[in-house]
Parts: structure tokens; sequence; C-alpha cells
């Protein structure tokens, strides 16, 4: 009979051993696949607080309800305007004016009413120099009667106007050299003519008139005035149709006769 040894225990003294394999570092796959894990989490974590952040680019909006015609100066300028942090599309972005632009609107004008809330748009003001102490005036027109629409704020217009029909018509222009305060798009509807609503400032009460009862009564032409910068008013006479020809007020009726 053989003698075997018992494995050593605890209980004579020795402790028993065990042998452990080693657990290897991760693969380099491993290590790739989790770096793109790492850097998608802190892709979206960094969109998340893009889309929830505040904007940062701030405009300006009417503080108040402001009419037409308002001067902007030291005194008003605080209460006319405030500012709000907004994400603009780009075309209403470059339309609009930023905060560090306000100090620039003082002497201009407002040239179309702004009700509070409204951002305030670089077609809304004009410079104090385009609409001098006189008097403002809108209407609209078909934009083939307004040099089909190519007309561009302060520019100065004239306005041409044709009163009645047939032999009994005539026409005369009825403002010269007005400058074009502001223009803006009226589309009328699906169907229409595209019509343009134009601001022209007037020297006198007279012109107001004449234009007012020209746009209530006759077909008015708009036309760009040769010179913008031209300050001759004059305007030649009203001219009626004939069965000779145009014949104009200062003519005799048999004027163009051998």
């Amino acid at each position: 009979m053989v003698d075997v040894e018992a494995p050593p225990t605890a209980s004579r003294g020795r402790t028993s051993r065990r042998v452990t394999r080693q657990r290897g570092l991760p693969g380099g796959r491993a290590v790739v696949g989790a770096l793109l894990v790492a850097a998608a989490a802190v892709g979206v974590f960094a969109a998340q607080l893009r889309a929830t952040a505040e904007p940062s680019t701030r405009y300006l909006v009417a503080a108040a309800d402001i009419d037409a015609g308002t001067r902007v100066d030291a005194g008003n300028l605080e209460t006319l305007f405030g500012h709000l942090p907004l994400e603009l599309a780009p075309a209403t972005a470059e339309r609009s004016i930023l905060l560090e632009a306000r100090d620039q609107l003082l002497g201009h004008v407002i040239t179309s009413p702004l009700s509070r809330g409204d951002l305030v748009s670089r077609t809304a003001v004009a410079a104090d120099a385009s609409v001098p102490d006189h008097h403002a005036i809108s209407f609209a027109v078909a934009a083939s009667d307004a040099v089909a629409g190519d007309l561009r704020r302060g520019q100065r217009v004239d306005v041409v106007a044709t009163y009645g029909s047939g032999s009994d018509a005539f026409t005369t222009y009825v403002v010269v050299g007005a400058p074009l305060v502001s223009i803006a798009t009226d589309d009328g509807g699906f169907g229409s003519d595209a019509r343009r609503v134009l601001t022209l400032a007037l020297a006198d009460r007279e012109q107001v008139q004449a234009l007012a009862h020209a746009v209530a009564v006759a077909d008015i032409v708009v036309t760009r005035s040769p010179d913008d910068d031209a300050t001759d008013t004059d305007a030649p006479t009203a001219y009626r149709p004939t069965t000779r020809g145009v014949a104009t007020d200062d003519a005799p009726d048999d004027a163009g006769d051998g």
C-alpha cells in the first residue's frame, strides 16, 4: 500500500494556493469603439445645449405702439424701442436692426406704424434728410403703373393722373420730385396684380389735396424722376386728346393745323 500525502490545508499550517489567469487589456477595436460612443454622447449633449440655449443676438422691437412720422430723438429713444434675443431667418435678420445700432436711429423718422413687439425693420425708418418737415401720405398703386415695382426708398418720384375718359380726358402731373419715404408690397390676393404701397413726403397741403383727389378719382402712374437730387418741381401743363392728336391746355384747339 502506497501512502499518499494529503494536499496541504490550512489545518496543517499551510494555505492552499489558487492560480488565476491574468485579465488582458482591451483590444484596439474596443478602445476605438468606446471613443466613438463617447464622442457621440458629447455631440448629442452639445446639440441639446444649443437647442435649449437662449439666442445671443438681440434685435430692436417696438416698446410701444409707434405712429408713422414719429421722429426719434434722445428724449424718446429708450421709450420707443426695446430689444429681444431672437434667432431669425437670414432674410429677416438682414432687414432687422440690431441692438448695437439703436443709437444710429437718432434723428430718423418712423415711416410706417409699428405695434408693440414688432421687429424694427430698416424699411420702417428713414433718415431725417429724406423726410424733412413735410406731410407724409401713402397710397396703393399697381406695380405695372409704378415702374414695374422697380423703385427704392429715398428716390424721388412723380405722380401723373388721368381724369375723365374719351375726348374729355386730360392728364396732368399732380406731384413732381417727391421723396419716396417707404415702399411696401401688397399682393392683393390670388390672381391680382401685385400692388405697391408708396409713402411720399409732400411739401404742402395743396399737394396732399391734389394727390388724395387723384388717388380717389383718377388713373395714376408713378414715374421715377430723372434726377433724384433735382429741385426743379416745374411740370408741363395738362394735355388733352383730340381727333388730330394731343392738345395742351395752353395750345389752341386747332394746334397742329398747317
